[in-house]
């Protein structure tokens, strides 16, 4: 989808204004992203393509000239969050070029494009030229909107890194797009296409070379990480993951989530056998009731979620299971969520993430009678928040007064040096004598509901 961007009015600042200004000055450039690691990854990999000098990187919260908001639509808010974004980006400089992109700029262009101040609406294929298109707008050529789809994708998309390096500590490396499973209430197959993966050549180049540059941990991402190498025929995540384990300076390697069916016994065996990957995984639940599995069309039951669970346990003692949970999914009665509840505090989670089920008019989980309100959602959400915290705290406390391995983070939280252990937990220290990015022994010395503190061992 293409629509020329003397097709859409701009009110207030003309697109003339912006370019006047833009062209005066080295340009700023802030991003953001929200959802998921990949959608991280990507907004990385954008930042790279304006390390140039006609261009200076600033921190999204401050004033900057181009703004670039990679955003997400799993949810309804998710979609909420990704106009507060765009919006407030507009209000801090009126006069920024504002671009967006990402998932929910790839499912409602039009409605992206209604949003008064939005100059180039970019969709999920037009991230590996974001840098090409801005220019192309600065010198007054080029689409408005450019929303090519998904549904032409074959191959794996060329976006990497290339030479640059990933701001945060941890370095996030996305090894495959798009997913084939088809949930019945979920939209990411209509913006990310169909799976396909990156060859296992150029993931271990890129790992390589980050730690190379320093980085201790790396976290391997994609949409449906456990299907990797599936659609090429060139590998498994299981082979990868060997094959990365090699490499000499890397300390920590993370899965970022793997769905239950697609954990399969090699790759069970591989992960329980190397000591590089971390004692943590986040293996999606959604439901603890059979028939609402079912009917959102996972393919698993909870026998299999527990048995999967019990397996890692009795491989890899003290493993950090965390999990997604939906709430809300037509169908949903007090019965089977209360055997949801139940499940989830027999499996005992480190952690939850709690999503109330949204429509989304593509799914076909959109044809499905609704059955729960907003305010009964609302109300199972805050019953499985009160959960997650017990939980966490259950799970933090079995650290407490114990030596534990952090790679620094942060050293500007509240005063306080942050860390994180190999099996997720953030740790607040209150030594301040460490570098980011080292990784240093601590002692847990105290647990409480929304915080773990610690000193150095």
């Amino acid at each position: 989808m293409s629509i020329d961007k003397g097709d859409i009015s701009l009110k207030g600042l003309t697109s003339g204004d912006k370019l006047s200004v833009l062209y005066e000055t080295v340009k700023r450039v802030a991003l953001t992203s929200l959802g998921c690691k990949v959608n991280q990854y990507e907004t990385e990999c954008i930042r790279t393509q304006f390390i140039l000098p006609e261009y200076l990187l600033v921190p999204f919260e401050e004033e900057a000239d181009i703004y670039i908001i990679n955003t997400c639509t799993v949810t309804q808010r998710a979609d909420h969050k990704s106009r507060q974004l765009i919006r407030s980006s507009i209000k801090r400089n009126p006069r920024a070029l504002i671009v967006v992109t990402g998932c929910y700029a790839e499912r409602r262009p039009d409605e992206v494009a209604g949003v008064e101040g939005v100059d180039l609406v970019l969709g999920n294929k037009e991230k590996v030229k974001i840098r090409e298109e801005v220019e192309c707008f600065l010198s007054g050529g080029g689409p408005y909107v450019e929303v090519a789809g998904v549904s032409g994708i074959n191959g794996y998309d060329s976006i990497s890194l290339g030479e640059g390096v990933p701001w945060q500590t941890r370095a996030f490396v996305k090894i495959q797009d798009g997913c084939n499973q088809s949930c019945a209430y979920c939209v990411v197959p209509f913006v990310r296409g169909r799976s396909r993966s990156r060859t296992s050549e150029d993931v271990f180049r890129e790992v390589e070379r980050l730690t190379e540059k320093g980085f201790k941990e790396v976290v391997l991402c994609g949409i449906n990480l456990g299907s990797y190498g599936q659609d090429s025929g060139g590998g498994n995540l299981a082979e990868l993951i060997k094959r990365i384990e090699r490499i000499e300076d890397l300390k920590r390697l993370r899965l970022s989530s793997l769905e239950p069916d697609k954990i399969d016994d090699e790759l069970a065996q591989t992960i329980s056998n190397l000591s590089k990957v971390c004692p943590h995984l986040h293996i999606p639940l959604q439901s603890g009731d059979d028939e609402i599995l079912s009917k959102m069309n996972r393919r698993y039951n909870f026998n299999d979620y527990r048995n999967l669970v019990t397996r890692f346990r009795e491989a890899i003692p003290g493993i950090a299971i965390t999990t997604d949970v939906l709430v809300g999914f037509p169908g949903e009665d007090e019965e089977s969520f209360s055997r949801t509840y139940t499940f989830i505090e027999e499996i005992g989670f480190s952690d939850l993430h709690i999503f109330k089920y949204s429509r989304r008019q593509e799914t076909p989980a959109a044809r499905l009678k609704e059955t729960v309100t907003e305010g009964i959602k609302e109300e199972r959400g805050k019953v499985l928040a009160g959960l997650k915290k017990r939980l966490s705290l259950d799970f933090r406390r079995r650290f407490l007064n114990q030596e534990v391995e952090l790679l620094i983070e942060d050293k500007k939280r509240d005063g306080y040096t942050v860390g994180l252990t190999p099996h997720y937990i953030r740790v607040f220290l209150t030594d301040s004598q460490v570098s980011v990015n080292q990784i240093v022994k601590a002692r847990i010395d105290r647990v409480a509901p929304d915080l773990t503190l610690g000193s150095i061992a």
